[in-house]
C-alpha cells in the first residue's frame, strides 16, 4: 500500500504466501495489542494494557501461546525492544524460555532492525541442539517515533530537503507536547515525517529480508517452517485528524 518499491520484500512475501487483506488490530498500540496475538484474547480478558497514567499487567492464569510450544517440546526464544514486552514488567512474554530484552528511557535510543536481526540469528547460532524444534519472536521497533531512518534509506525516501540532513521527528519531548495540546505538528511537516517513516519501513523490509534469508540458510525455512509476518499497529500522518499512534481505531 506504499509507494513503489518502499518494501521489495514484503511485497514478495506476501504475493508467495497466505495474505490475511482483512486482518484488524485489536488494540491501537503495543501492549495490549501484542497480548491479545500472544493469547488470542481480548483485551478486556488479557487485561494487558490501561492507559498511560496506569498501566497494566497481562492477568495472573492467562496462558500465552509461547506455554503451548514449550509443551509441545520447543525452544521458545524472543527478542524484543521495549518495556510492554518485557517478561517481569507486564507478562506478555512471561511464557517464553529466553527474552532478550533492550528497553529504552527514550525512544531515542531503540535498538536498530539491523541489530535485532543479528539477535536472533546468534540466538539461532548458540543453539547447543540445532534439531530441536523452536518459535522464535521477533520484534522490530523502528517503524515508530522517533522517525531516523540510517543514511542510505534517508537519502532514498526522506522529503528532498531532508535527505542530506539529520533531522528528525517524534522524539519524547516533541510526542507530550502533542497529546497534551501545547504543540500541533502543520500539515508540512507531517508530510516530512511521513517520509522519514517510510524509510523507517524501508529499513525493516530489508532486515526481515535478511532475516528470513538468515532462516533459510540455517535451514529452518524448510518444508516444515512457518515465517509469520504481522503488526501490532499503524501510524496517522493527519489521516483522520491526528499523528502517531493508540489514541483513535480506524483502518
Amino acid at each position: 500500500g506504499g509507494p513503489d518499491g518502499l518494501t521489495p520484500y514484503m511485497d514478495r512475501l506476501a504475493a508467495e504466501s497466505v495474505r490475511f487483506a482483512q486482518a484488524r488490530s485489536h488494540a491501537p498500540w503495543t501492549l495490549p495489542s501484542t497480548a491479545s496475538l500472544l493469547t488470542s484474547l481480548h483485551p478486556l480478558e488479557h487485561g494487558a494494557g490501561g492507559n498511560i497514567e496506569s498501566f497494566t499487567r497481562l492477568r495472573d492464569g492467562v496462558p500465552p501461546l509461547a506455554g503451548a510450544f514449550r509443551a509441545a517440546g520447543y525452544d521458545t526464544p524472543a527478542v524484543v525492544n521495549v518495556t510492554f514486552l518485557d517478561p517481569e514488567t507486564f507478562g506478555v512474554t512471561r511464557d517464553f524460555d529466553s527474552v532478550d530484552n533492550v528497553s529504552f528511557q527514550s525512544n531515542g535510543e531503540v535498538r536498530d532492525a539491523r541489530a535485532t536481526t543479528a539477535a536472533a540469528l546468534a540466538w539461532l547460532d548458540a543453539r547447543e541442539d540445532q534439531d530441536r524444534p523452536a518459535f522464535l519472536l521477533v520484534h522490530y521497533f523502528d517503524p515508530h517515533c522517533v522517525y531516523a531512518p540510517p543514511p542510505s534509506f534517508r537519502e532514498q525516501w526522506a522529503a528532498p530537503q531532508d535527505r542530506e540532513s539529520t533531522w528528525t521527528f517524534g522524539t519524547r519531548a516533541q510526542m507530550i507536547a502533542i497529546r497534551d495540546g501545547t504543540s500541533a505538528p502543520d500539515a508540512a511537516t507531517l508530510v516530512r515525517a511521513e517520509h522519514l517513516y517510510e524509510g523507517e519501513v524501508a529499513f525493516l523490509d530489508a532486515e526481515v529480508g535478511r532475516l528470513a534469508a538468515g532462516l533459510e540458510e540455517r535451514g529452518r525455512l524448510g518444508d516444515e517452517g512457518i515465517f509469520a509476518l504481522t503488526g501490532d499497529h499503524g501510524e496517522e500522518f493527519g489521516d483522520h485528524g491526528g499523528f502517531e499512534h493508540g489514541h483513535t481505531l480506524f483502518d
